[in-house]
């Protein structure tokens, strides 16, 4: 990822500049997050979100206090006019269905924290790195669902 988009040390310093800045204000209790098309604007192209939004993870979990906080990366799918069948979810599903219009975001919560606990409630499947969770939600007003994943180490 490095020299793909923007130097390697940009990035670590906009991660860890942004870590000490949600420790220090708390900002998992407002919820606060970064998109990755704040990180550079080479991250504005939905083709490269779901590979750079996974490099930006790994490295992003390399500078944190891994005994105190954990990450969440929310990737938004695509609404649908059908509720989803979750067995479908693979990496593929998500790249196919990824949302165009928001870039992934990442959370940052104490380990064990109640607001994480209530995002990712459930493992919809894991894989050699990562726990993917999914959420849906019907809108009363246009009937549409509202779906993302959301990821964890």
């Amino acid at each position: 990822m490095g020299g793909q988009y923007r130097n390697k040390k940009e990035i670590s310093k906009f991660l860890t500049d942004w870590y000490q800045e949600a420790v220090e204000t708390e900002s998992w209790k407002r919820a606060d997050h970064f998109h990755l098309s704040q990180v550079s604007k080479k991250f504005r192209n939905p083709e490269v979100w779901f590979d750079a939004a996974f490099d930006m993870f790994k490295m992003y979990f390399d500078i944190i206090d891994k005994s105190k906080y954990t990450i969440l990366m929310r990737i938004p799918l695509l609404e649908s006019g059908s509720k989803t069948d979750a067995t479908l979810l693979n990496n593929d599903y998500i790249i196919k269905e990824i949302n165009d219009f928001e870039s992934p975001s990442f959370y940052l919560f104490p380990v064990n924290s109640d607001n994480l606990a209530q995002t990712a409630n459930s493992v919809l499947y894991e894989d050699d790195c990562f726990k993917f969770y999914f959420h849906e939600e019907q809108d009363d007003i246009d009937g549409l669902y509202y779906r993302s994943v959301s990821v964890t180490i």
